[in-house]
């Protein structure tokens, strides 16, 4: 991977979240995103096979309205970024038993980009005061790889879930926080 690329990595968590992250979070990121797009595009296969399709299409993968909200908010992003290409590049095209349509195919940098807006918000939620997600100690782990980790864990209902908190109003927001930290952290929405 490039400097160049890098350098837009680290922007992105910047401009998306306000964070700090460095090239040694770039493998971890991938991971997830990669992971989540897999877990999405099985789900459009199974849908394919249930309409006697043999090409999953665009309409076969479930992009929920908060994950569809992320993928607009990456969008507006990446006009000023241009990490498209990158995330083209990091996502992996995972072997299924149907083929992807040209559609489906154009598509999944998208969806890695939503799921990387929503990634960066997810931080920003768990801690509002953060800015660097990783520890000084290389024996722990990273908030980072933490969060990822997690969110590799959770269940379709459950990034469901997650997308929905994500995709909810500043003053909505605001008031789960206010809530949550009377009744427990943050990180209780990802706990399994």
């Amino acid at each position: 991977m490039s400097a160049m690329s890098i350098a837009k990595f680290e922007c992105f968590f910047r401009v998306t979240a306000g964070l700090d992250v460095d090239k040694s979070d770039l493998k971890r990121y991938s991971d997830f995103v990669n992971q989540k797009i897999y877990d999405l595009l099985l789900r459009g296969q199974a849908t394919a096979k249930a309409n006697g399709r043999d090409i999953i299409e665009p309409f076969d993968v479930p992009i929920t309205k908060g994950l569809q909200e992320r993928i607009h908010d990456f969008r507006t992003i990446d006009e000023e970024i241009e990490l498209e290409p990158m995330l083209d590049y990091l996502t992996r095209r995972s072997p299924l038993d149907l083929t992807y349509s040209e559609g489906t195919e154009a598509q999944l940098s998208d969806i890695g980009g939503g799921l990387s807006v929503a990634l960066a918000r997810t931080f920003k939620i768990i801690d509002p005061d953060l800015k660097t997600p990783r520890q000084s100690s290389g024996s722990v782990p990273s908030a980072f790889s933490t969060c990822c980790c997690r969110l590799q864990e959770t269940t379709p209902g459950r990034m469901t879930g997650l997308v929905r908190v994500l995709s909810m109003s500043r003053p909505t927001l605001d008031a789960l926080s206010q809530l949550m930290s009377e009744r427990g952290p943050m990180a209780a929405l990802l706990r399994g």
